[in-house]
């Protein structure tokens, strides 16, 4: 095989793997767009608040806090804003419940949400950042 081929071969290889990388690339934000689509600011304004005044409810009522993923799907469709896109965990600690707000699946754009000292405190984990912020 004469050197020109060999370059041409070369050529055209290089040329398919960056297509491929661009189509992935390509892809990957279509998947981000369309299934990351629920923005942060209204699952921390809807589903938090409903969170929150749940675990109050169940901490008033039982002084303990149950699957509360569970009982708010239970009800009648339409669910709370931000059920389809997040799960609740309870977590017990030392100290009482941390209620931590989890997006389902993979999806890595979407904060998670944790309160603490039984609702007292909200902390929220950015997943791009890594950073964390308290209120």
């Amino acid at each position: 095989m004469s050197p020109f081929r060999r370059v041409i071969r070369r050529t055209y290889i290089a040329l398919i793997i960056l297509l491929a990388g661009f189509v992935i690339t390509c892809l990957m934000f279509l998947v981000w767009e369309f299934k990351c689509d629920m923005p942060t600011d209204e699952a921390q304004r809807v589903l938090v608040w409903v969170v929150k005044v749940t675990e109050t409810r169940e901490l008033a009522k039982s002084g303990k806090l149950g699957d509360i993923d569970a009982g708010l799907r239970s009800g009648p469709r339409p669910h709370v804003i931000g059920l389809d896109h997040y799960r609740i965990v309870v977590r017990q600690t030392p100290d009482g419940y941390d209620v931590v707000i989890k997006p389902t699946g993979w999806c890595f754009c979407r904060s998670t949400f944790i309160l603490r000292d039984n609702g007292k405190r909200l902390e929220t984990v950015h997943p791009l950042s890594g950073g964390q912020g308290s209120r």
